[in-house]
């Protein structure tokens, strides 16, 4: 256990301590601490979120101050008999002041003004920022927080609190000594002992915290009738390799009268944080399918992946997947477009953002990551403003894009074309900006094209000298359309017609007008041809 290894796996932190120091929390709202966290956070869950997401700043910070070459790690260890969930770090850690300081003033300015309009009872809420009430999320769940907390500059401290209007501060002098960092020991409500189960605790990690940089281990429990394949005098650590090749820690224990044994043993949860969500060079397909897959459950590999950052005033990392095949109902109107998933730092924040992306592009999955999302102050909702707005335009250019790309494929092209080209002629009907982009990506069977099909690209360098329009017939399908009595004057005149078949097209027909400075013309209604 980095920066704990003489620390026990569970402690019921019923101590006696001296010299106990009393502090009352420093706020501009004269409510209990527990009223304060329920009014800003409703989804109890990410409590987890925002305590692994510290115990990373914490990495972060002794990794600037000392560029560390141990592994630094985050472990979590839920205690079912003591009903305790403890989340272990080897941080920075904190001093004395640091707990007053950081701990104790759960608001700053602006607080204030945004309880008083909750109190009026007003439908616009203003999102005032982050003012790190993230630690105080833990009281959705806990009715007492114990941290002990050790800094390299500092003794070691213990800050303990119920939730209430105070919490102490204490010289730690009973633990055995933390080389360095911080664990936090929750007590939690009797009706939140769920969050003891292994199961959930390995969904909550996977879903918020997954692409954390520094590996998250869940200390998982197994008990088996008789030799669980040790020597049963042995107990303690143990150290194995597994398949891969990598070290695994495990606390073994046997009770000799029950012919029981105990496997403790640290499970890592977060696989995916190897990947480089602003670079997948050096990345391999295995990988990437993992990590689409990760994101959509989806048995099958995708078809085309494209990365990106931007970095100039506004800053993110995106990655954007093209699936093989339709999403089950992708034009339900009732369905939230869910597909772009939304991290901050690498912590998940929304898969329900809207704004990110149009309904054209709804079967595209992925993962916008960024540093400088407006958020409200429990992180849980993004603002309504215009950087969602920058990033939306950055997403359809780069699927545009990638969608040209897989065309550079001609049987790539011919799935993904089979699949989404309804997606396609949507972009065509709503998106003014990128319409005449769009057109480069249709697909028409001709009375020339035979199996194949043609782009209007192509439909233009086979035009007839002097022919100024392009010919289109619509129909239910192929043979009806090409059967038609409509366009045999224009095919015995040698022009050639685009046969469509989807109802949308003609619309699509009515919204592009023109192609490269050809009138888009029906065959069915077409003045007479000389």
């Amino acid at each position: 256990m980095a920066g704990h290894a003489n620390q026990s796996y569970y402690s019921s932190n019923a101590l006696l301590y001296s010299n106990v120091e009393t502090f009352t929390f420093r706020t501009e709202i004269d409510q209990p601490l527990s009223l304060v966290i329920s009014t800003f956070y409703s989804n109890e869950d990410i409590f987890l979120r925002e305590l692994i997401s510290n115990a990373s700043d914490a990495h972060d910070k002794i990794n600037v101050e000392r560029k560390l070459l141990e592994e630094l790690c985050i472990r979590i260890v839920p205690d079912r008999a003591a009903k305790t969930l403890s989340i272990i770090d080897s941080g920075v850690g904190m001093t004395k002041s640091d707990l007053v300081d950081h701990l104790g003033t759960i608001m700053r300015s602006g607080t204030k003004e945004f309880m008083e309009t909750l109190d009026a009872g007003s439908t616009h809420i203003p999102m005032i920022g982050q003012f790190g009430v993230g630690f105080y999320s833990a009281y959705l769940v806990a009715h007492k927080v114990v941290i002990t907390t050790k800094h390299n500059n500092d003794e070691q401290y213990i800050w303990e609190s119920q939730g209430g209007r105070s919490f102490t501060i204490t010289l730690d002098t009973t633990n055995k000594p933390i080389r360095r960092g911080t664990k936090i020991t929750l007590s939690l409500k009797d009706d939140h002992l769920q969050y003891l189960e292994e199961d959930r605790l390995k969904d909550l990690i996977k879903k918020y915290s997954e692409f954390i940089a520094y590996p998250i281990y869940l200390l998982t429990e197994k008990t088996t009738e008789g030799d669980i394949g040790h020597d049963k005098d042995q107990h303690g650590d143990i150290e194995e390799i597994d398949d891969k090749g990598k070290k695994k820690k495990k606390k073994v224990s046997f009770d000799e009268k029950l012919g029981r044994g105990e496997l403790h043993e640290w499970v890592e949860i977060n696989e995916q944080r190897h990947i480089r969500l602003h670079d997948l060079k050096g990345v391999t397909r295995e990988e990437c399918n993992s990590l689409y897959k990760f994101l959509t459950n989806d048995c099958k590999d995708y078809l085309a992946v494209k990365h990106f950052s931007v970095e100039d005033d506004l800053q993110f990392k995106a990655i954007v997947f093209v699936p093989f095949h339709v999403p089950v109902d992708p034009f339900n109107m009732r369905k939230k477009l869910n597909n772009i998933k939304v991290y901050m730092r690498r912590v998940f924040i929304t898969d329900n953002c809207e704004e990110l992306i149009p309904e054209w592009l709804g079967f595209i999955k992925g993962i916008v990551d960024s540093n400088d999302l407006p958020l409200n102050i429990s992180r849980e909702m993004l603002q309504q403003n215009e950087i969602l707005k920058v990033i939306r335009k950055v997403l359809v250019k780069k699927c545009i894009e990638m969608f040209f790309e897989i065309a550079d494929n001609k049987d790539d092209y011919a799935k993904f074309y089979d699949a989404f080209s309804k997606n396609i002629k949507l972009g065509i009907h709503e998106d003014s900006e990128n319409r005449a982009k769009l057109a480069d990506l249709l697909r028409y069977h001709s009375t020339k094209s035979g199996d194949e099909m043609t782009s209007l690209k192509d439909y233009v360098t086979r035009m007839k000298e002097g022919q100024t329009d392009i010919y289109y017939i619509t129909g239910d399908s192929d043979k009806v359309v090409e059967n038609s009595p409509f366009p045999e004057q224009l095919k015995k005149k040698g022009y050639e017609v685009l046969l469509n078949v989807d109802a949308i097209d003609e619309y699509v027909m009515g919204k592009l007008k023109e192609y490269n400075s050809k009138k888009f013309v029906s065959a069915s209604g077409s003045r007479k041809i000389s």
